[in-house]
């Protein structure tokens, strides 16, 4: 991000503004930065080089829009305890950001792994792909890294879990609930064993 921020304020022509801009769309879409994502859209629209290219970057636009707006009632859904009706909204915007060419979402799939993890009954092999797209989009991410580690221990894959849970208690030995599951992983792979 900061590179593309740099290109920008080296006053670029117009075609390598507008380059630009859609790369750090594409990059702050990735990480969950989705005013700004709007914002520098936007600002490339506005840079009307071409018709057909600013038809193209307008229809993303709306795209991008349609996603945040699904993934806002994704959010309000399982907040709610609706985990199915979170599920349907997430996959609603996973589909409007693939239109929207602006890349992947990971905040997006760490929530719809969330989702997957709170529906009944729980669905681990749902959780544990959306997790790997958190983390695929944004490799590290924390949060998705652990959802991936709740979700093995659901599908009872202990010891990758265990291995997830190590690496993020060295970022985070502090973190007492991340000790406690990582204690409970532990006794659970060596009675598995």
């Amino acid at each position: 991000l900061d590179h593309l921020r740099e290109g920008l304020k080296s006053d670029p022509t117009p075609v390598v503004r507008r380059l630009l801009l859609i790369c750090l769309t594409r990059a702050q879409t990735a990480c969950g930065d989705m005013q700004i994502a709007i914002e520098s859209m936007e600002e490339a629209i506005g840079l009307k080089l071409d018709a057909e290219g600013s038809e193209t970057l307008e229809a993303s636009l709306r795209n991008l829009k349609l996603a945040i707006n699904a993934m806002d009632a994704g959010n309000t859904s399982l907040r709610q305890g609706d985990a199915q009706g979170a599920i349907s909204q997430y996959e609603e915007a996973a589909c409007s950001f693939t239109a929207s060419r602006c890349g992947g979402c990971a905040p997006l799939y760490l929530a719809l792994a969330a989702a997957h993890l709170a529906h009944k009954p729980p669905n681990g092999d749902q959780a544990l792909q959306s997790a790997d797209t958190a983390l695929q989009i944004q490799n590290n991410f924390p949060k998705a890294s652990r959802r991936r580690a709740e979700s093995l221990v659901l599908l009872k894959r202990h010891d990758e879990a265990l291995k997830e849970y190590k690496a993020l208690f060295k970022l985070y030995p502090r973190d007492a609930e991340l000790k406690k599951a990582l204690q409970k992983v532990s006794k659970a792979a060596k009675a598995s064993a």
